[in-house]
């Protein structure tokens, strides 16, 4: 029987087609946007369009984890994190100067010489390093959001990742894959448990840990990368076929058929996607 191990090593880890799924991971987040961009806000809408947003990023995650952890088990620590910096940094520098210094100037409604004395301008550097602010001063003033780069949202979770394959690297947890499978698992449940406390008047959790960590949006991308290293620890017993593949490709599909109007709980829409969502990419 085939497995995903033996047809990653049928390629010697350099599957081409992660190539193409990449490029199509980021279509899809431009075309997200867009609609973001046109409406001011992303509003709940047809049902699958929905499911591809959620799962967008999630996929990106999940992917993420999958790959990096052969380079995680293969490098020191130290050149492991060298890697990833040099993977972010540069790219993201670049995007945020060009942001800043290029289209700033040209968009914003405010004179040159006001743009380049706001304080905003130069808040905006500091995205590089993982400090997230999304706008420029007077950039895309007339538009319904003068948000310049939305995307932005996911760069500290990515470092939070970085971290927490750290710690599967330090903890051994790299050889024992039930532990990664398990700390994916209380992510999910420690979800339920504080969204059906939220709404039964227990007292909440500082809006960073519960809204951010475990029950917004972030949670499923925390999710999505420990399953994905689970998928890769676990590849050589995972069955590469059509019956398992077209089983996930429907559970997911399936999922799109549900009332998605909540996701921040994680109700049982996302719960479903992000189980087998890794697996499927």
């Amino acid at each position: 029987m085939q497995t995903i191990g033996s047809r990653l090593d049928r390629h010697s880890g350099l599957a081409p087609g992660f190539d193409i799924l990449r490029i199509a991971l980021a279509v899809g987040v431009v075309v997200w946007h867009g609609r973001a961009i046109v409406q001011g806000d992303i509003a709940p809408g047809n049902r699958f369009f929905e499911l591809g947003g959620y799962s967008i990023i999630s996929a990106f995650f999940g992917l993420s984890g999958f790959l990096i952890t052969a380079s995680a088990l293969r490098l020191r620590l130290r050149d492991f994190l060298l890697n990833r910096a040099l993977r972010i940094v540069p790219a993201l520098a670049v995007e945020v100067v060009l942001s800043a210094l290029v289209l700033g100037p040209l968009f914003t409604v405010l004179a040159t010489r006001g743009y380049f004395a706001d304080p905003g301008t130069y808040r905006y550097f500091a995205n590089i390093v993982g400090v997230i602010t999304y706008v420029l001063p007077g950039v895309f003033a007339g538009n319904p959001t003068d948000v310049v780069n939305g995307s932005l949202w996911t760069i500290p979770h990515e470092i939070a990742c970085y971290a927490i394959m750290s710690v599967c690297v330090l903890s051994g947890a790299l050889r024992r894959p039930g532990l990664v499978l398990a700390a994916a698992g209380a992510v999910i449940v420690l979800g339920f448990l504080l969204a059906w406390g939220a709404g039964n008047g227990l007292p909440a959790l500082p809006a960073l840990v519960a809204d951010k960590l475990f029950v917004g949006k972030a949670s499923r991308l925390y999710v999505a990368f420990l399953l994905g290293i689970a998928v890769y620890l676990y590849r050589h017993r995972l069955p590469y076929h059509w019956a398992p593949i077209t089983l996930a490709a429907a559970l997911v599909l399936a999922a799109g058929a549900l009332d998605l109007a909540d996701t921040a709980a994680l109700p049982q829409y996302p719960l479903m996607n992000l189980v087998v969502l890794p697996a499927l990419v």
